[in-house]
């Protein structure tokens, strides 16, 4: 099951973050500084929506 995909919002959360420390790996330093990035940008918006 993908984050996205959970109906429980703490369980995609955890799934996400999970998700995104099996893809760095031990460069922790990159997640961090692309978490910075992605929460200084704000929310996502979907195309066709603003």
């Amino acid at each position: 099951m993908t984050g996205a995909a959970a109906r429980d919002p703490l369980r995609a959360a955890v799934d996400a973050v999970y998700a995104a420390v099996v893809t760095h790996g031990e460069d922790w330093p990159a997640l961090l500084a692309e978490m910075a990035s992605l929460c200084r940008e704000g929310p996502a918006r979907s195309p066709g929506r603003e």
